[in-house]
């Protein structure tokens, strides 16, 4: 059944129909009308350890980020950066004048400065969303390495050459 299901392409409807994508043949049609609940139950089940193999992976992935020294300290940081602009802003636009909001204490680049591998990370991940192919190619490259406890200096140094090495070869493109 599993050679039938391959060939044919064959997904499940979200009302439980037999869907085959690719072209079949009347003698294959019989074949899955006859063993339509052993197919559904085959595509099931595949479905069902897919999705247990992205949770493992998922999982994996967290506990590499969470042990990224202060990743999560420079994060929570960020966030309170963003809510106290955000209140200052808000009040500026109001035409009030007087902003009562408490500045954080610590810039990120003070708690960055102390995470020097927290700092290759985000500096990485920013890479990495990058629109460009080759800059966010050289991201994810460089986050592949930090999160698996390389040499994050040289990382992050491969990764700028990577990029800079194309900015040249195409600065007249």
């Amino acid at each position: 059944m599993k050679n039938l299901i391959k060939k044919c392409n064959i997904l499940l409807t979200v009302d439980g129909r037999l869907w085959p994508q690719s072209a079949i043949s009347p003698a294959e049609i019989e074949i899955l009308k006859a063993n339509k609940q052993e197919i559904i139950a085959i595509i099931k089940a595949e479905k069902e350890e897919k999705e247990e193999i992205a949770k493992a992976e998922t999982r994996a992935y967290q506990e590499k980020l969470n042990g990224i020294d202060g990743l999560n300290e420079i994060k929570e940081l960020q966030a309170k950066w963003e809510a106290y602009r955000y209140e200052f802003e808000r009040e500026m636009e109001e035409g009030n004048g007087i902003f009562r909001g408490i500045k954080p204490k610590e810039t990120i680049e003070e708690v960055s400065a102390r995470y020097p591998r927290a700092r290759a990370y985000r500096l990485a991940s920013n890479y990495a969303m990058a629109s460009s192919y080759t800059k966010k190619s050289a991201g994810e490259k460089a986050v592949e390495k930090i999160l698996n406890n390389e040499d994050f200096a040289k990382a992050i140094t491969d990764m700028k050459n990577e990029w800079e090495a194309y900015c040249e070869k195409h600065i007249w493109d």
